[in-house]
């Protein structure tokens, strides 16, 4: 389990990223354990809007991931990135 003692040490300081993330709660439990950066990614944009927010709402900075791909159809898969520090 991510929040025993050897989840947290297998992700702390780590970049880890959630594909077909959904409402990334394996993402931003990443994140509140230690992770150095977590990506969700995920084709609904709404799915990652509710896990945005719910990162503010625990107090995880998050912030867009920058592209400079302007090929990418953004219409087909969405991603955002949050960013957080090692908690004990």
């Amino acid at each position: 389990h991510i929040t025993s003692k050897e989840g947290k040490e297998a992700v702390r300081g780590k970049a880890v990223a959630e594909l077909g993330a959904g409402l990334g709660v394996a993402g931003l439990t990443a994140a509140s354990v230690g992770a150095s950066s977590v990506t969700l990614c995920d084709r609904d944009p709404l799915a990652l809007h509710c896990a945005m927010s719910s990162a503010v709402v625990c107090g995880i900075q998050t912030g867009p991931i920058p592209s400079d791909d302007d090929d990418i159809d953004n219409d087909s898969g969405k991603s955002c990135t949050v960013s957080a520090t090692a908690s004990d």
